[in-house]
């Protein structure tokens, strides 16, 4: 059997989908198929949607990302502060939401709407790094920096209209302070993210001739973002469903190296099994702590709609501290799993 393309943690096609592809086709289609007036309203079908892509793809990716930190003492032992003081820290902060809902939760679920793009951002640079070394393709200092700059500034494109229009956010019900940016902030962002862009281009587009093939997977996150943070941030229907396609490209990079760890001579049915246990076993997880938890408060006599909203910010804080030292994770292998294919698992052998 030939030797898998480590340009891709599965194949063009299966990366290709869930990195960005997912995306651009549901940007398409919420463009298409709502035009005018409704192009500006959350649609019913968004609506469901986001209900059914939270069972399969938002909360399981909460389970996995713990699963790789906590399946093993030395991963605990490796990151002692994330693994367990934070959960503490975390755990307190939010039951003071239950018992200061007016003084401390408003600002416990800012910290989360605040955190939320940046987190987003941040995987998708990460993402993007990884296909430059997967392709071979050469980063410099400066070319790094240009894509952290166009990420980063690309969100905050979003993020400062908002700020600067409303003095009062809200999810669900639940009310939020907003910062009250000036009005120009966005317009600065932008010419920072256009700045970075150009930065990029005149650095990587030179090194583009001397590849044996156009890196073409190391674009698509980029034009992902932009599409996620600029380009479609006034298709609300489109917007509802950004978190399931950011769960989608995690979930790429969980499976595969928990296929690259599992690793060993098989049959595709075991495979398979495997497979489905690990996702099954991240959906009941992520069921319980984002459906079951805060419906077992609402039994206490919490109203239904606010503890979803704080069970999800604690759970959401808590992943984004972990999400930031599992890539650091010893690895057992000489090389890590960020960067085989999962055809290594298939086959048993290296």
């Amino acid at each position: 059997m030939s030797r898998p393309d480590n340009a891709y943690f599965v194949n063009p096609a299966v990366d290709a989908f869930f990195v960005g592809g997912a995306s651009i086709l549901c940007f398409l289609f919420f463009r298409i198929a709502f035009t005018g007036y409704g192009a500006t309203q959350v649609s019913d079908l968004s609506l469901t949607l986001a209900t059914v892509f939270s069972w399969i793809g938002n909360w399981p990716h909460f389970s996995a990302t713990n699963f790789r930190l906590y399946e093993s003492r030395a991963n605990i032992r490796q990151f002692r502060l994330t693994a367990v003081l934070i959960p503490v820290l975390i755990a307190i902060a939010t039951a003071a939401c239950f018992y200061y809902p007016v003084s401390f939760a408003p600002y416990f679920v800012k910290l989360f709407i605040l955190w939320s793009p940046y987190h987003f951002s941040a995987q998708t640079l990460g993402i993007t790094l990884i296909y430059a070394r997967r392709c071979e393709l050469q980063i410099s200092p400066l070319a790094r920096r240009a894509l952290a700059g166009f990420f980063f500034s690309s969100f905050l494109i979003a993020y400062a209209t908002t700020e600067n229009t409303l003095s009062t956010g809200f999810i669900y019900a639940m009310s939020y302070p907003n910062l009250r940016l000036p009005h120009w902030t966005p317009h600065v962002f932008e010419v920072a993210m256009y700045a970075s862009l150009a930065v990029l281009a005149f650095e990587v587009l030179p090194k583009l001739q001397t590849s044996k093939r156009f890196p073409w997977i190391f674009f698509l996150p980029i034009v992902t973002q932009f599409l996620w943070f600029v380009y479609g941030a006034e298709n609300l229907s489109f917007q509802l469903l950004i978190p399931f396609f950011h769960a989608l490209q995690y979930l790429l990079i969980a499976w595969s190296i928990y296929m690259q760890r599992e690793g060993r001579p098989g049959t595709l049915f075991q495979h398979l099994f495997g497979s489905t246990r690990w996702f099954a076993t991240n959906v009941l997880v992520g069921a319980f702590l984002f459906f079951g938890v805060p419906h077992l408060l609402a039994l206490r006599g919490w109203p239904l709609d606010y503890a979803v909203v704080i069970i999800a910010a604690g759970v959401s804080l808590h992943h984004y501290f972990v999400d930031g030292v599992i890539w650091k994770l010893k690895q057992e292998r000489s090389q890590s799993p960020l960067f085989l294919n999962v055809g290594w698992a298939l086959r048993g052998t290296e």
